[in-house]
């Protein structure tokens, strides 16, 4: 799954996340909320 995400951003970056994505420079943008922690490989 990893590899489909380009872009990952916090919460407090959510407004660069949705004009990034306005403006056509990420469409595969995530929004961390840190709840979940990612498992080590």
């Amino acid at each position: 799954m990893d590899e489909l995400i380009i872009r990952t951003y916090t919460l407090d970056q959510i407004n660069e996340g949705y004009q990034d994505m306005l403006e056509d420079r990420n469409i595969k943008g995530v929004v961390d909320y840190g709840w979940i922690k990612k498992a080590s490989a």
